[in-house]
């Protein structure tokens, strides 16, 4: 895969992510507020891990987009 076929996957990625919706209350719609709060406590460690790991990503991109220049 090529550095710009690279950069248009994340930018295809960031532009379908789905956000998380919340009610007027600020509170998690009820499918996840109803997991036991192990279970909700383990996704949000999960999706830090992989938000951490897509900033990784998109750092060395970014790298190589200017290595290639």
């Amino acid at each position: 895969m090529s550095v710009t076929e690279a950069i248009e996957a994340i930018k295809r990625f960031n532009a379908n992510k789905p956000a998380v919706e919340r009610n007027e209350s600020g509170s998690l719609p009820p499918q996840v507020s109803e997991l036991p709060s192990s279970a909700t406590r383990h996704l949000y460690e999960r999706i830090e891990v992989l938000e951490k790991e897509v900033t990784e990503l998109k750092q060395i991109v970014q790298q190589l987009v200017k290595e290639k220049r």
